[in-house]
């Protein structure tokens, strides 16, 4: 079980994030960062997580929690059938081939074994 899963905002610790932890939350979330990139996360990381703390310092008590403020209930709108692109006049505009009347993309995840 990784250490930091047990890890809350009360149990973290009050000082700057160290390079070890910082590099242990990059490879979780499989990030591979240069040492430049690593040292302004890491003071961004560690503000962030001081305004956490600021931020738990405000008094709650008394105070009604809320989903959203407008007052709104599930408005819907019609469900109306519009003109639209046929798929030919929406593909016309792809900058890279089409390929079996869908776009063509550079594939975006890869898997590693």
């Amino acid at each position: 079980m990784c250490r930091c899963a047990k890890m809350t905002l009360e149990t973290m610790p009050k000082k700057n994030i160290s390079t070890t932890e910082l590099k242990h939350l990059s490879d979780l979330a499989h990030l591979s960062l240069a040492a430049p990139h690593l040292v302004k996360l890491k003071t961004s990381l560690t503000a962030l997580i001081g305004y956490i703390g600021e931020v738990k310092k405000i008094k709650l008590e008394g105070i009604q929690p809320v989903a959203q403020v407008t007052g709104k209930v599930n408005e819907y709108r019609p469900d109306v059938i519009t003109p639209s692109l046929t798929q030919t006049q929406a593909l016309s505009g792809s900058p890279k081939p089409t390929h079996q009347g869908f776009f063509v993309v550079e594939r975006v995840l890869h898997h590693e074994a």
